[in-house]
């Protein structure tokens, strides 16, 4: 075997063995250090630079440093990445740099795939992947052009912080379309920059719902027909809620909702709705465009809110803010045709707006019903005085809305349209 006489010179020159177990390539010809098992030290300029040291009790690297403290180690003046591949220029790698871990790629084409699995013979399963163009795929390795985020799953979903609305609005400076899921309403939760929105089973049900159509309280299964009436969407069946008391009963605030039947009967409540004295019907609130009995999303209308309503049938302004009966055929605009409900002659009668209006009587203060078939009126949220209310009413002898301030002990029919 030939040997190179200088090499061997140099080499030997480099190469310090201390004992069995120290080893020390060293430019100045040094030996290692007591606490190391190797130590490599360059040359820069004819300075000494630690290289690379291995500590012979905890077997850590370190790299341009003497006191390895984790199993690897690079000195703080390293660089901000270390580089896998590179060229003048340019290096790709990873590196940590003032506390930020960072992975660098050539371009916006790198990837970064995260899975198991061995990268050679094509038995490596990709789980998530982060694109160049800082688009995040989970259960796909091309999230869609348009998505950020893009998770594909048939076995599992999405699952959102959980909260109790406490916590919710607990958030500090919340951001706006901040989103979460409220355990107390059972729904999703976003923040609009303004305050929460909930979308509950109501209100995903609210907006879907088209008027028109059937609408369905999903809180307590009730469900009535609606109408469109200009832009007011309103009842096309006058409620029924509550509890059944006779005529000769009051109803009370009681946390109970309570109805009146006309003569006592239950069939005349599915037919023309509960009556309901304006205390009970507004839930002991006088605030005109309250909810008071009607269902989440809805409200008993206002004075105002009915004259929209009779305008758009037909009534001057005029005519609206008039008393007693107003109007030409706005009533009979309102009133269910034919003699199945009223009675003859049912003046005027052609229902072309849809509300279907039914003559339910009134139940009076001494416990008595009157008037069904004859006469019905529906209560405004809009008080007259303390002990009067505005409603509109509607006989079977005319055509027109009768507007006048009703007693609030009296039990009458309601509609509510939905709020805005």
């Amino acid at each position: 075997m030939k040997i190179n006489l200088f090499s061997t010179i140099l080499f030997s020159a480099l190469l310090t063995l201390n004992g069995f177990a120290q080893v020390a390539i060293n430019k100045d010809g040094s030996t290692a250090d007591s606490a190391a098992i190797l130590q490599v030290k360059g040359d820069n300029n004819g300075t000494p630079v630690q290289a690379m040291y291995i500590e012979s009790e905890t077997g850590n690297v370190g790299v341009g440093t003497t006191t390895p403290g984790f199993p690897l180690t690079f000195k703080n003046v390293f660089g901000d990445k270390i580089s896998l591949y590179g060229q003048t220029g340019d290096n790709w790698g990873f590196g940590i740099q003032y506390h930020l871990f960072q992975i660098h790629g050539r371009n916006s084409s790198s990837n970064i795939a995260f899975g198991y699995g061995s990268s050679g013979g094509g038995n490596f399963t990709e789980l998530m992947r982060i694109t160049g163009t800082g688009q995040v795929g989970i259960g796909t390795s091309t999230p869609e052009a348009s998505a950020l985020l893009e998770i594909n799953s048939t076995e599992k979903g999405f699952l959102p912080p959980r909260m109790t609305t406490a916590q919710m609005n607990a958030i500090v400076s919340p951001a706006e379309g901040l989103t979460i899921y409220n355990t107390d309403k059972e729904g999703l939760c976003y923040y609009n920059n303004t305050q929460w929105k909930c979308m509950d089973n109501q209100s995903l049900y609210n907006s879907f719902f088209i008027c028109g159509k059937t609408y369905l309280d999903t809180e307590t299964g009730y469900s009535f027909s609606t109408v469109k009436i200009g832009s007011q969407c309103w009842m096309a069946e006058n409620l029924n809620v509550g509890t059944r008391i006779n005529g000769s009963q009051e109803q009370t605030n009681n946390n109970t909702i309570e109805k009146y039947c006309y003569n006592n009967s239950t069939t005349n409540c599915d037919t023309y709705g509960g009556l309901y004295k304006w205390d009970e019907a507004m839930q002991y609130d006088t605030t005109a465009g309250t909810q008071g009995i009607c269902p989440s999303g809805w409200h008993l209308p206002t004075d105002d809110e009915w004259k929209t309503m009779e305008m758009y049938l037909g009534m001057s302004q005029t005519q609206a803010d008039g008393t007693e009966y107003r109007g030409t055929d706005e009533g009979g605009k309102l009133k269910e045709t034919g003699t199945t409900h009223w009675k003859s002659p049912n003046t005027g009668a052609t229902n072309t707006s849809g509300f279907t209006a039914l003559p339910g009587g009134v139940r009076r203060t001494d416990g008595s019903f009157v008037y069904l078939g004859d006469y019905g009126e529906w209560w405004s949220s809009t008080e007259y005085s303390y002990i009067r209310a505005w409603i509109r009413g509607l006989t079977n002898t005319s055509g027109k809305v009768r507007r006048v301030e009703g007693y609030k002990l009296n039990g009458s029919s309601v509609r509510c349209l939905k709020d805005d």
